[in-house]
């Protein structure tokens, strides 16, 4: 098979989408599909930054799931806490780089009420 034939079973894809499929952190990919909350807290975040209690609001969700899915995406480098750490209230978080990577990646979880795509 030469290098511009299709492969089996699969459509063939440009240079371009083959170089961003190589580059996603699939890892990361792999978080945030194993677990709702981190799937919500992730594509919420992708749309604008927000608080965890914004977002368990908007999304009818329980603020210990929401904050602790935060923490959890934080951790992996998926968002960044935007205001400073020493702050209790108020404490707005987005997306970084390889969040909004695999965010595109993401479907929105099913219950998420407040966010359509």
């Amino acid at each position: 098979m030469s290098e511009s034939e299709p492969r089996a079973g699969r459509e063939a894809r440009t240079d371009s989408e083959e170089s961003q499929t190589d580059k996603l952190n699939w890892d990361a990919v792999g978080v945030v599909a194993s677990s709702r909350y981190r799937g919500l807290a992730l594509v919420a975040l992708n749309d604008s930054p927000a608080t965890p209690s914004d977002i368990a609001e908007t999304a009818d969700e329980d603020i210990a799931h929401v904050s602790r899915a935060i923490q959890e995406l934080k951790e992996h480098g998926l968002v960044e806490l935007l205001v400073d750490e020493d702050r209790q209230k108020g404490r707005y978080y987005g997306v970084t780089a390889d969040g909004a990577a695999v965010a595109a990646r993401s479907t929105p979880p099913t219950r998420m009420r407040g966010w359509s795509r």
